[in-house]
């Protein structure tokens, strides 16, 4: 080891350094699994940093490699790839403990804001939400006392992705939504339902039933998955009913205040101000290209372009796991729950292959069970100027079917309009979908502006599709 040391070449100590600040410059922030832009300071930097490698290159051409120079470079090249990684990690402030950060789906929203004239500005900020959604929690709850000009009743078919503010801007109403994943809309939980209406529904306002066909089907006393806390909810006297409504309100309110206050201290997207990004030089620019294609070729050819991941998939974790967390949450390989308010969670993962279908079928089957008519029944009792029955987005027409048969059947003689979002669903579009019923990526977004529209219509009886340049047919 001495006579190692003894004969160090420090010049491809050097060598290897440069090409490790080369590294370091200009994929600074992919490492970090965020976008990058090249700067004049980058600049500066790199061109050094060539200049050093050419000079050395020329300088090796005339000195014959030894196995002490092999082994040094090797050497040096590996304890610089590591301190490089030690840097990179003390430096990280991606959310991985719920922080603010910026949505991966904002540049997609922003494309679609253009095309449906939409304000989605306030979706650019976003965290990581995993806590479990019971029918103790909502956004809803932060609504003043009859403010509501369009409630909306659901499962995780808008639970998923729904936008209630894209509805407003559309239709000029106040939206609220109480869903969660697995809600049964059932005698038994309409029992809940009517309070919540009765505290937060404008006398002249409407309800909207938007659920998945299981979670209407269900047992007159059936409860979705978060039973206990159904149970204790829905015993509360009205006078603590409304105490907690107020009290949510104000708990929610200062963590809001307390979570805007950590953003503006901390300056999450500080080194992003002023820069405009660089499609040439920009990692985004190059990622919506791969996205592109990739999508094209995924939906028109069923070819799909991968990326290997040895690294990151084996050695990553074993040399810098905490890094690899944050790269893996940001570049979501797996699905995320992401907000920007209490109103709406969005699903996120570049690798779903679902897609929502045009459906237009008008077939009609026979149905007779007491028990989901009892349901609708007890939806109808619900005090509002109109109740509206939905036919949620599917992957498949059976689906479509089913939802339609089961409103021809219980609910269309209980007074109920229907939006029926498949036969408004654009016949050449697809939206993103997590699964046969969930939304998912900007799936959300068009879900909204179809939903929109629909409500938009039995308001004003226009026809008029939200883009102005595509038809309906």
């Amino acid at each position: 080891m001495k006579n190692f040391f003894r004969n160090i070449d420090w010049l491809i100590v050097l060598f290897a350094l440069s090409i490790n600040l080369l590294v370091m410059m200009i994929f600074y922030d992919v490492f970090r699994a965020r976008d990058f832009y090249i700067d004049t300071k980058n600049w500066v930097g790199i061109v050094v940093d060539l200049a050093i490698i050419v000079y050395l290159v020329k300088i090796f051409k005339k000195k014959l490699f030894t196995e002490i120079k092999i082994l040094t470079l090797l050497i040096a090249t590996t304890f610089f790839a590591l301190l490089l990684q030690k840097y990179i990690l003390h430096v990280d402030y991606f959310n991985v403990n719920g922080k603010i950060f910026t949505n991966p789906l904002f540049k997609q929203f922003q494309k679609i804001e253009k095309q449906y004239d939409i304000d989605l500005s306030f979706t650019q900020k976003t965290w990581i939400d995993n806590v479990p959604i019971d029918y103790q929690h909502s956004g809803l709850f932060l609504e003043k006392p009859h403010s509501i000009d369009i409630l909306f009743f659901g499962d995780s078919t808008i639970a998923w992705g729904f936008i209630p503010k894209i509805v407003e801007q559309k239709t000029g109403k106040k939206v609220g939504v109480y869903a969660l994943e697995s809600n049964f809309l059932t005698t038994k939980t309409t029992q809940l339902f009517k309070k919540i209406a009765n505290y937060y529904l404008k006398e002249n306002g409407i309800v909207v039933f938007c659920f998945d066909n299981w979670t209407k089907s269900q047992n007159t006393n059936s409860v979705g998955k978060a039973k206990k806390e159904f149970e204790n909810m829905a015993s509360w006297s009205d006078t603590k009913l409304q105490t907690y409504f107020k009290n949510y309100k104000y708990t929610l309110d200062s963590k809001l205040a307390e979570s805007k206050t950590t953003f503006e201290v901390n300056g999450i997207d500080r080194d992003r101000r002023n820069i405009k990004p660089n499609d040439v030089y920009s990692f985004s620019g190059f990622q919506d290209f791969y996205n592109s294609l990739s999508d094209k070729l995924k939906k028109e050819y069923h070819l799909r372009l991968k990326t290997p991941h040895f690294y990151f998939d084996y050695l990553e974790p074993i040399f810098n796991p905490v890094l690899h967390k944050a790269k893996e949450q940001n570049q979501n390989r797996e699905t995320l729950h992401i907000r920007w308010d209490y109103n709406t969670i969005t699903q996120y993962n570049p690798n779903f292959e679902d897609y929502s279908v045009y459906s237009n079928g008008s077939s009609f089957k026979k149905l007779s069970n007491q028990e989901y008519y009892k349901n609708a029944l007890a939806a109808s009792k619900i005090k509002a100027a109109k109740k509206i029955y939905v036919v949620p987005l599917f992957t498949k027409e059976s689906s479509y079917e089913e939802s339609r048969n089961l409103y021809k059947n219980y609910y269309k003689s209980l007074g109920f309009e229907i939006c029926d979002l498949g036969k408004i669903h654009p016949k050449n579009e697809h939206y993103d979908m997590q699964s046969r019923a969930h939304m998912g990526n900007t799936g959300g977004v068009m879900q909204s502006i179809l939903m929109s529209h629909c409500l938009k219509n039995m308001f004003d009886n226009t026809t008029e599709f939200p883009d102005k340049n595509r038809s309906l047919n």
